[in-house]
């Protein structure tokens, strides 16, 4: 089985994520916009560049999650991959309305409802069933229910990066970062415990969401018992 390294690349707002396997790297995100430089100088500390990436991949297409994707395609001509059913908001540079799945989420809307750069990105991921022709292998899952195009990448032994079909933490993930929760947002409450019940029946044990975590598979049970039953 090929190895992979995940490297977590924690940036002002989310989590990004670099998977090295043999060659090849894919960086999964690249938070929010502005956050270029940082994206750059953790590649630099594994003496990569961002032109030796084969892929940027996206979990979802908000804000805080794609917002630098234009500007690294614009200076390094990287090819870039999200869910069709997100590309709507890419396009546009401006998140779907958000829906708050609490009060929290309701008065945070100002301070992370931000436009960003728009991009087109070159592959649409419901044509891929993992990420083996990037180098990586990689399997792909959709997980609508945060938005309608989220995925997880789930990686061989049990770890998978999630996206926001949960969060880490509060604010962010920079309090109790391991403790499972609701992500703010989601359009659809009842698709996001669907798509929770599918990352278990898949065997995932280490969760690598965009906020926070990592969380355990032990800590999502106890969380959302009551919803994935």
């Amino acid at each position: 089985m090929q190895d992979i390294e995940l490297v977590p690349i924690r940036l002002r707002l989310s989590n990004a994520y670099l998977l090295l396997s043999g060659e090849a790297a894919v960086l999964v995100d690249t938070g929010s916009p502005g956050e270029e430089t940082a994206l750059e100088d953790a590649l630099l500390a594994r003496n990569l560049s961002i032109s030796d990436l084969r892929l940027i991949v996206h979990t979802h297409g908000h804000s805080d999650h794609v917002g630098s994707t234009a500007a690294l395609v614009k200076q390094y001509r990287c090819t870039t991959a999200l869910h069709s059913a997100d590309v709507e908001m890419v396009q546009k540079g401006k998140n779907a309305p958000l829906q708050p799945t609490r009060l929290m989420g309701k008065l945070l809307i100002p301070f992370v409802d931000k436009p960003f750069s728009p991009f087109t990105p070159d592959v649409k991921l419901e044509g891929l069933q993992s990420l083996e022709e990037f180098g990586m292998p990689v399997r792909l899952m959709h997980l609508p229910g945060h938005t309608a195009g989220s995925m997880a990448f789930l990686l061989p032994g049990g770890k998978a990066i999630v996206g926001d079909v949960l969060m880490g933490g509060f604010m962010g993930g920079n309090f109790l970062p391991h403790l499972p929760d609701y992500h703010y947002y989601a359009d659809d409450l009842q698709a996001v415990h669907r798509s929770l019940k599918a990352l278990l029946d898949a065997g995932v044990h280490t969760w690598y969401p965009g906020h926070g975590g990592p969380v355990t598979t032990k800590s999502v049970l106890k969380r959302f018992s009551k919803v994935i039953a």
